[in-house]
């Protein structure tokens, strides 16, 4: 894009305790990274972890990523990731078996729908509505009715 932005891929595996060691292994081997950003729900996490270790973020830094681990949006709310991308994993997982639903109920005359379900941005302002309890995002105790 011509911005003068350069990046580097870290393989964080699947095991969070060895993405937390590889982000924090990378960043404190690269001084001058300015920002950090997770592909998935705990890559973000351990990417907010560095961040409050190191202060990057509230050093001018930027941290962001997908999904709404807890710790991610404490994160948030702290100031050490600057947002999270909320995937909406309830409607992920609810649209595809009402489509399901209706498609054997149709005799195979609806088909599947195209579902975006990637349309929410949690940020400092808007955190605290996804701290509270639902079973629709964020944390919860909530039992289903």
């Amino acid at each position: 894009s011509g911005s003068g932005v350069t990046y580097d891929v870290v393989n964080t595996g699947p095991d969070p305790a060895t993405e937390i060691s590889r982000v924090e292994s990378y960043y404190l081997s690269h001084k001058t990274v300015n920002g950090l950003f997770g592909t998935g729900g705990s890559a973000t996490h351990a990417c907010g972890f560095v961040s409050h270790k190191y202060g990057l973020v509230k050093a001018g830094g930027a941290v962001a990523g997908f999904d709404l681990f807890p710790q991610t949006l404490d994160f948030i709310k702290a100031g050490d990731v600057n947002f999270t991308t909320d995937q909406q994993a309830y409607l992920q997982g609810f649209l595809p078996v009402q489509q399901m639903y209706l498609y054997k109920l149709s005799g195979g005359l609806v088909g599947p729908a195209n579902s975006d379900t990637s349309q929410a941005y949690v940020t400092k302002d808007n955190v605290d509505a996804y701290v509270g309890k639902s079973r629709f995002e964020g944390r919860s105790e909530v039992e289903p009715t």
